[in-house]
């Protein structure tokens, strides 16, 4: 059986940022069916880089500007309630995320339907993209 993927992304002021993790989401093993982004009163280029690669993108992109600032948390339950997927990636704006990260939790959910959560690690880069040899957690 399938099951629809969400990513729930989160947008402020993530110009300089935004482009690289949005092209790492159309290099994924397993494309997202949607991209649900809120933005949270952004006053660079983040809204003209989103509406830009909407346009090309190969899954549905829908971009929601908030009327006022809701803050990181709340901002993330917004963007969440908006998905329609069965699973959903939380993402923020300035991440890149390796080219099977999609597909390996999909996988896993698939494997185990009992599952209601899966948790992975971040690798630190440079602002070249480069490891620095830390993990997140």
């Amino acid at each position: 059986m399938d099951a629809r993927v969400s990513i729930a992304l989160c947008t402020y002021n993530g110009a300089p940022y935004l482009l690289e993790q949005l092209q790492s989401f159309c290099l994924q093993t397993r494309l997202p069916d949607e991209l649900i982004v809120c933005d949270d009163g952004s006053t660079d280029d983040t809204l003209r880089i989103l509406d830009d690669f909407a346009r090309n993108a190969p899954f549905l992109v829908q971009t929601y500007t908030n009327d006022h600032n809701l803050g990181y948390a709340r901002n993330f339950e917004k963007a969440v309630s908006l998905c329609t997927g069965d699973i959903i990636f939380l993402s923020d704006q300035d991440d890149v995320w390796s080219v099977s990260k999609v597909e390996k939790v999909y996988d896993r959910f698939l494997l185990d339907r009992r599952l209601e959560l899966v948790f992975t690690d971040a690798e630190l880069v440079n602002e070249n993209l480069e490891p620095i040899g830390i993990n997140l957690f």
